[in-house]
């Protein structure tokens, strides 16, 4: 409906639309024309009540309002505009309906939060300016493309445009243009706007003005509003009156150019009341300032004036006396009655009030000569001047009309002149007077008609007024005299006043910043407060005025019940003998809490010794308290430690031992009173072995622990006996409270300087001892620093060790989950053969990846002990890549393609190196591969550059970030922890890998990032030995488990049942005899007696090991193959056993098919 008009003409009662006619379109979606019906079908409830209002109304009264209208059930916003019209037949209603612009309406929420926020602002706003600004700014910030724009009353009640929006600004010069003036500079009176247009601006609703020229308040005429409203593109005007509490102070004006507005009326209306009530504050606000200002500069002018000694009046003058604007009025009051023209001058003649009924003969025609002037003020001087006998009475020099004077004094100060006249006599010849024109200069025609306007009064009505003149002068001068005294009265009270002010606000900032609270109460049991300082609440939490006079409660009440009593009795006791009273006791504050507090006061006694009041200060002494409670706690804990220390403790104070423990007796072997109460030196011998005397160095060693906090040191005690003991001494400083102690621990060392004299006594023997010693000497030394650097190791063993078994408890524990439970249900009987296979198998793979993980913590601790060893010997890389594709082929972890190993030619290539380094690293990086590719293909292989061999290996799978590559070579740090615990692995496996590679002589590093898959490459310099032709790559190495060995006696050395029985049952099948010693002496001697075929040698026996019995046998026997079996994997066992003459060496846990690969060798025939 925007910009479309609704016609409704409504009558009767109750009132109904009768005819509803679109006025200019076709197109309006409601029945038109002749109808009968209700309002309440169109308007909201409200508004019709405000129509029927209306209509009881006189003809030609009108109401606007903004409202909606229901069109075929759609609610349309709309403006209102109704009209009372008679006609012959009744009275009716004419509704004129324009459609408001359908605009986006912000909701309730953010319209509330603007008149809330506009409140603020305008209540915060430090002058009306600001509150203009802000006013403007809430009101276009509902209308951005309107002109806004808001007029304000002056001091003189005149309305001017003081605030408007930015849209306004820039129609501003052609507002000019078309008005011929600044409307920025233009001021409408109040007083001269018709009142119908005025009304329109004094409504607090939101109204529709009819066009600009209301606006204008009808200053302007209509056709130049008319043109200037086309030229703005105006639509409609909604004006609203700011207005608080029957003033007015102006208005709000809203110029639309695309129609009116969809906002809610009740928002602008709402922020426009903030705004009025805000205006009227700060006006009220000034208005009270500018009075008291003016009121206190009076007054002060007065004092300052009338406050000076007496008979010294100086420079007093009449407005020091008197209050003028009421002198005013009793001047005006004067010539009302009386009909003379009255004037006030001070002493010179200076006007000090208004002229008060001054003729137009005297104003305007005679004081606008020079010469009248001068006669006048000649004359105004003359009848002015003071005289106590009475008014003085005489015509004046310009025209003989008459006048009189009488003086107004303060004492015998002359002040002022109180002047009448300007009468003419009623037997005046005014013919005759009018030739006085032509002695001032005047216009004699002027002057004539003038002097014919003059009031006539008979001489003597003028003789008693000036009486009366004269006696109301004489009051003034008897008030001025007053006025002076009372000043003086004032000012001295003014005084007294200040100077008690003075000292109150002395007291109170004395009282305020005293720790606490001052009172005055009275001395009843309630301890009723008469004054409480500032400090109360932060001592109670209750506000002075709250314990004064026990207004919520008593100060009684906040002591605790159980020293109320008490306090009264011992505090009634000290004031009757005029003693001060101090205690601690405890309260209660308003939150419920406990304050212990400290009281000092006194008595305030009459002159018969009665006490009449007490004062003192309470303040808060908890913190005191807690602080000494928990000093007690401290002693009593350093007494318990200081008691049970098996070091022996003393303290010392002011260089005397004042307290010891028992550990100290034990160590001095002496009692109590032996130690305390003596000083250092006087339980030391005279000297120290140092060659510094006891007493002295005792001091410097007590100074520099105060220096420096603490001090240790060697001491050479002597106990009362005569004996000597070495103590290491530590010396602290502690403070208690103002005392300075040191506390000292002594420990007994005397055997370690025992043992230091003794080594500084070998040392001299071995010096004196010949030159071929020397070098023995200096073997000792490398020896003493091997076991240093092996005990090193050896803590730092330990350290890891502690690390590994704390991080390795959950890896090791999970696969023997695994075998312990399998275990159990093998046992269950009836087990089908199938599930049996299935759970061997499970029992397996977990003993395997347990294996895995043992073999991980032993090379991690190898390499962080720097034990790990290098075989060099010679590696056939072709070999090398057969037997890790054949391994890895096989893994379970091999779901995807394993791509054969790419060679760098078809020659192999041997080299020198570590062979079975070298293969655990690659195999371990081809595990990690095939563990975390899920699709596509595992790679690896080598080539040669230069003396380097580098390996690589290559996946599809998912991937490092580029910030994690450091990470995963560190001991236990894996990068996903989700995907650790669905593959396993313990983060060992690259750690170790890259302590190989290093140790090697090489590097080891990866290209990876996530989702594309990683490559890792290894380069390490290789000496070449010899090349040869490529071996094939097989899938898989066929193992013969058959053989038949039952010529065959084989002589197992085993103390361990178990390990016996597992190798007896893994031999079972091959027929060979097997004889058992349980011992490394029964091994050798049955290896010389019954003759075996071979022996399988445990390392870890009884009564002899392994290591020794192969010795004795290879040293009868030598011929006699010795294989070893150990489970010792920290120590380099397989060296040890070559050197002891065993033949080959089998590590536990024994698989079948090592065992018997490895006796194959030589017991095949």
């Amino acid at each position: 409906m925007q910009n479309k008009h609704i016609l409704i003409i409504a009558s009767g009662f109750p009132l109904k639309a009768v005819y509803i006619s679109p006025r200019d379109i076709s197109d309006l979606p409601v029945n038109t024309g002749a109808c009968s019906l209700d309002l309440n079908e169109l308007f909201p409830e409200d508004v019709v009540a405000e129509l029927l209002v209306l209509f009881e109304q006189p003809q030609g009264s009108r109401r606007s309002f903004s409202t909606t209208i229901r069109i075929h059930d759609s609610l349309i916003p709309v403006f209102l505009n109704a009209e009372i019209a008679d006609i012959p037949d009744g009275r009716q209603m004419v509704i004129d309906i324009e459609g408001q612009e359908e605009t986006a309406v912000p909701d309730a929420h953010d319209l509330l939060e603007l008149v809330s926020r506009a409140a603020i602002s305008f209540h915060s706003s430090a002058d009306e300016k600001q509150l203009y600004s802000r006013l403007i700014e809430s009101i276009s910030s509902l209308f951005a493309d309107d002109y806004i724009f808001a007029a304000f009353t002056d001091d003189h009640d005149n309305l001017r445009i003081e605030a408007y929006n930015d849209k306004t600004a820039e129609i501003l010069p052609l507002t000019e243009k078309f008005l011929g003036f600044n409307p920025l500079e233009f001021a409408l009176p109040v007083s001269g706007i018709d009142p119908g247009i005025l009304s329109l601006f004094k409504s607090e609703k939101l109204t529709l003005v009819p066009s600009f020229y209301e606006i204008t308040g009808g200053a302007i005429d209509r056709t130049t509003s008319s043109v200037l409203e086309k030229a703005l593109e105006i639509q409609s005007i909604l004006g609203i009156g700011f207005i608080q509490e029957q003033s007015y102070y102006g208005a709000l004006a809203i110029l639309s150019c695309g129609g009116s507005s969809s906002i809610q009326h009740d928002i602008i209306e709402a922020i426009v009341r903030q705004a009025s009530y805000a205006i009227h504050r700060i006006r009220m606000n000034n208005a009270l300032k500018n009075s008291e200002q003016k009121y206190q500069q009076v007054l002060n002018n007065r004092i300052n004036s009338l406050t000076r000694p007496e008979g010294d009046l100086g420079d007093l003058s009449f407005n020091d006396l008197f209050d003028v604007e009421e002198i005013q009025r009793i001047q005006d009051s004067f010539s009302n009655a009386t009909g003379v023209a009255s004037l006030i001058t001070d002493a010179a003649g200076k006007p000090l009030t208004r002229p008060s009924n001054f003729c137009h003969l005297c104003e305007h025609v005679i004081r606008k000569t020079e010469k009248g002037l001068a006669n006048c003020i000649y004359s105004d001087a003359a009848i002015g001047r003071h005289n106590t006998d009475g008014p003085i009475v005489q015509p004046c020099l310009s025209g003989a009309l008459w006048d009189a004077g009488a003086s107004i004094t303060a004492g015998d100060k002359h002040v002022a002149s109180w002047l009448i006249g300007q009468v003419l006599d009623e037997e005046a010849d005014t013919a005759k007077l009018a030739e006085y024109a032509k002695i001032i200069g005047a216009d004699e025609k002027e002057y004539s008609e003038s002097l014919r306007k003059v009031k006539r009064m008979p001489q003597k009505q003028f003789e008693s007024i000036a009486e009366s003149l004269f006696l109301i002068a004489n009051q003034l001068s008897l008030k001025a005299l007053h006025n002076i005294q009372q000043a003086r009265v004032l000012a001295e009270r003014q005084r007294v006043e200040t100077e008690n002010a003075e000292i109150r606000r002395r007291l109170e900032t004395l009282m305020g910043n005293l720790p606490g609270m001052a009172y005055r109460c009275r001395n009843d049991k309630d301890w009723t407060m008469e004054f409480v300082s500032r400090g109360a609440f932060g001592l109670t939490g209750y506000y002075p005025e709250e314990l004064i006079n026990n207004r919520v409660l008593s100060f009684n009440d906040l002591i605790v019940k159980d020293s109320q009593s008490d306090l009264w009795a011992k505090w009634q006791e000290i004031l009757a003998s005029r003693q001060v009273f101090t205690d601690e006791y405890q309260i209660r504050t308003a939150d419920g809490a406990l304050k212990w507090v400290w009281e000092q006061g006194c008595g305030i006694y009459d002159s018969d010794g009665n006490v009449v009041a007490l004062e003192g200060l309470i303040i808060d002494n908890t913190s005191r308290r807690e602080a000494e409670q928990q000093l007690k706690e401290s002693e009593l804990r350093f007494r318990m430690l200081f008691e049970d220390s098996e070091d022996a403790s003393l303290i010392i104070e002011n260089g005397v031992f004042i307290d010891c423990n028992d550990a100290t007796l034990r160590l001095l072997k002496a009692t109590r009173e032996q130690v305390v109460g003596r000083k250092p030196f006087q339980l030391s011998p005279f000297m120290q072995p140092d060659g510094q005397g006891s007493a002295k160095k005792a001091v410097k060693m007590i100074n520099a622990a105060y220096k420096n906090g603490s001090h240790r040191f060697d001491w050479l005690h002597q106990r009362p006996d005569g004996t000597e003991v070495w103590v290491e001494v530590v010396l602290t400083n502690i403070k208690i409270g103002k005392k300075k102690i040191v506390y000292t621990t002594w420990r007994d060392i005397t055997e370690r300087k025992l043992a230091d004299q003794e080594l500084r006594d070998m040392n001299e023997k071995l010096g004196r001892l010949n030159q071929e010693y020397l070098i023995l000497n200096e073997e000792i030394a490398m020896k003493n620093e091997a076991l240093k650097i092996a005990k090193s190791k050896a803590e730092e063993s330990d350290r890891l060790k502690s690390a590994f078994l704390a991080n390795m408890s959950h890896e090791i524990r999970t696969p023997m989950n695994g075998i312990l439970g399998f275990a159990e249900l093998l046992l269950t009987p009836g087990l089908p053969h199938n599930d049996m296979v299935s759970f061997v198998e499970i029992i397996n793979t977990c003993s395997a990846q347990l294996m895995a993980l043992i073999n991980d913590i032993i090379d991690i601790s190898k390499i962080e002990a720097g034990q790990i060893t290098i075989n060099m010997g010679n590696v056939s890389l072709k070999k090398l890549m057969n037997e890790l594709y054949s391994i890895t082929s096989k893994s379970p972890f091999c779901k995807v393609e394993l791509v054969v190993p790419n060679l760098s030619d078809a020659n192999d290539v041997v080299v020198l190196g570590d062979d079975v380094r070298l293969r655990q690293v690659m195999l371990n990086l081809i595990h990690n591969a095939l563990k975390f590719t899920k699709k596509g293909s595992v790679e690896f292989g080598y080539s040669l550059d230069k003396g380097i061999v580098k390996m690589y290996v290559k996946d599809t799978g998912i991937g490092i970030s580029p910030e994690n590559h450091a990470l995963i070579f560190k001991r236990f740090r894996q990068v996903n922890a989700t995907s650790s615990r669905e593959q396993g692995g313990t983060g060992l496996g690259l750690a170790i890998s890259k302590a190989l590679v290093e140790q090697m002589g090489g590097s080891i590093s990866v290209e990876s990032s996530p989702g594309v898959g990683s490559t890792f490459r290894i380069e390490i310099p290789f000496q070449e030995i010899v090349s040869g032709v490529a071996e094939t790559f097989s899938t898989a190495e066929k193992v013969n488990f058959s053989y038949n060995w039952s010529t065959r006696t084989i002589l197992i050395a085993e103390d361990e049942d178990a390990n016996f029985t597992l190798l007896k049952m893994l031999l079972k099948n091959t027929g060979c005899k097997i004889i058992r010693a349980l011992n490394g002496k029964e091994a050798v001697e049955m290896a010389l007696n019954s003759n075996p075929s071979l022996v399988l040698m445990d390392i870890k026996m009884p009564l002899m090991n392994g290591f020794e019995a192969t010795k004795l046998i290879k040293s009868t026997l030598p011929d006699l193959p010795v294989i070893a079996q150990t489970a010792y994997a920290l120590s380099d066992d397989r060296p040890k056993a070559l050197a002891a003459g065993c033949d080959h060496y089998i590590s536990k846990p024994i698989s079948k098919k090592a065992l018997l690969s490895a006796l194959s060798r030589y017991l095949m025939d």
